[in-house]
């Protein structure tokens, strides 16, 4: 494996790293609330970091956009006990103003403000007419069978742009399901949004891999 291969691959773990199995999940709740109790404790915390934390250890089923403009800098300081997650949210948008949040299909949204990137707006609101669920739904499979869709394959194709496909050893945790997560009529964000609501993987993210923005994460 080359330099550039190994430094892309670490960034791809890097993304994740609070999802290692080492900090396996709970049972994913059926329908999660903005007033469920949260305890969280983070000093000059990344906002990578804070949303890993809150998707795994928390359960909270969170989709994030990053922006292209995205530092992910060690700023952000969370100290609640039994806090609503309501809270929480309120909490890191303050500190991170170039972001929203929004509670959509049963899951929590980050989406940047102002310098949203217009690829990752228009693969997002893409119509999938059909998603057939993955055997096993390992991350990588469903990574691969999502962005194999034709709706998605011509969205990448007319922007010149391509997707990272890199993976890395990975087990199932002891949660892990065989529910089919297939769909159709949907757009692509609410397929992402069904996926982390009901398997086991808590957290998809969409960001740039690369400065010249030409290669793309798509990460679960």
């Amino acid at each position: 494996m080359t330099h550039h291969h190994v430094n892309r691959a670490l960034r791809c773990l890097a993304f994740f790293v609070v999802a290692l199995p080492m900090l396996c999940k709970a049972q994913q709740p059926q329908v999660l609330t903005l007033d469920q109790p949260i305890d969280l404790r983070l000093h000059k915390a990344t906002l990578k970091l804070v949303v890993g934390m809150l998707s795994v250890e928390k359960n909270i089923p969170i989709g994030i956009e990053f922006s292209p403009n995205e530092k992910d800098e060690p700023k952000l300081d969370i100290d609640v006990k039994n806090a609503p997650l309501v809270e929480v949210l309120n909490l890191i948008v303050k500190q991170e103003p170039g972001y929203v949040w929004e509670f959509r299909d049963g899951v929590i949204n980050f989406t940047p403000v102002h310098d949203r990137d217009p690829f990752f707006e228009s693969l997002l609101n893409t119509t999938i007419h059909t998603f057939v669920s993955p055997k096993g739904n390992n991350k990588f499979a469903i990574r691969d069978a999502l962005l194999s869709l034709p709706e998605i394959k011509e969205l990448i194709k007319a922007n010149g742009v391509e997707a990272e496909t890199l993976g890395y050893p990975h087990k199932p945790s002891i949660y892990a399901n065989d529910v089919d997560l297939s769909d159709r009529g949907t757009n692509f964000r609410s397929l992402l949004n069904k996926i982390i609501r009901e398997s086991e993987h808590n957290l998809w993210g969409l960001q740039w891999i690369d400065k010249k923005q030409k290669i793309f994460e798509l990460g679960f």
